[in-house]
């Protein structure tokens, strides 16, 4: 029998501790921890991982796609089961409590075989989007620019492009921002799902303001009020239909970050066009000129 050892690996800014067999091990490349976890010293999450087949009871839950891999979600006695399976069969089973603190999961030895990662997609994003809501914090469709020391979150460009970025440069990511809460302000740090590993991209930064961007005929900027700020924020954060508590955690987030963080609206000509790379580039550079960040 292989022996087990807990791994303490970080999953898109939060702190997991996995214990696993050696074997398995190979299956979190690109984890590791290389700073301290988002507000506690303790671990965000406790996993135990085993190969194993499917356990033999019916999921009674919600039945969705994620790329090529079919997801099923149920709310059981115990807290949650995630069921995730591909045209070749099962893949993995996991179970959690019901705050996605402690869980288990099975790994089918096809999928070990075939070296898919334990926490790849969907399951990767299910289980930080659980935790950071559940922590006060979103998920959110955008892009995220840094500013000097802090970042700015901006909504509505529709670029959808992969993260950009140059060591020892500012740099901008696009595609899925973590906001989240800590030590009595919010900081953001990209997620870049979709690969092998979820991973979190680019440095954790003080969250300084953000910017929603909306057509129009010329260069404008106003600041929202808060029941603006919340409508837009909430536009654009990730919500799964699967969990009747999300709508209220979700807006109490979104409540919290609009009073703490400036929230301004952009009139850009270009906005939501789609746009060529040279109409891009100028949000960036007019973003870091503004005189009015928030």
């Amino acid at each position: 029998m292989a022996r087990a050892r807990v791994r303490t690996v970080e999953i898109g800014g939060l702190r997991a501790a996995i214990e696993l067999p050696d074997t398995l091990g190979a299956l979190l490349p690109h984890w590791e921890v290389s700073g301290g976890p988002l507000g506690s010293s303790e671990p965000d999450l406790h996993l135990a991982v085993r190969v194993g087949d499917k356990p033999d009871r019916a999921l009674p839950g919600f039945l969705y796609q994620s790329g090529a891999r079919w997801v099923e979600v149920a709310e059981v006695e115990h807290g949650w089961d995630v069921s995730i399976h591909t045209e070749e069969g099962f893949q993995r089973w996991a179970t959690f409590d019901p705050n996605f603190r402690c869980g288990e999961v099975v790994v089918s030895p096809a999928a070990v075989s075939r070296g898919v990662a334990l926490l790849s997609e969907p399951l990767g994003e299910l289980i930080v989007l659980q935790r950071l809501v559940r922590g006060g914090g979103l998920m959110v469709r955008g892009d995220l620019i840094q500013s000097g020391q802090t970042a700015i979150l901006t909504l509505g460009t529709g670029h959808g492009a992969q993260p950009q970025h140059r060591d020892g440069e500012p740099w901008q990511a696009r595609g899925t921002v973590l906001v989240v809460p800590r030590d009595g302000h919010f900081e953001a740090v990209c997620w870049q799902g979709g690969g092998p590993e979820g991973t979190a991209f680019g440095p954790r930064l003080p969250l300084e303001a953000i910017h929603s961007t909306q057509s129009a005929s010329r260069v404008r900027l106003s600041r929202l009020d808060a029941d603006g700020a919340i409508e837009v924020l909430l536009s654009y954060a990730v919500m799964p239909f699967h969990d009747s508590l999300f709508p209220s955690l979700v807006f109490e987030a979104a409540a919290d970050i609009t009073r703490s963080v400036p929230f301004v609206q952009l009139s850009l000509p270009y906005a939501d066009s789609g746009g060529t790379r040279g109409e891009r580039e100028p949000l960036a550079t007019l973003i870091e000129a503004m005189p009015f960040r928030g």
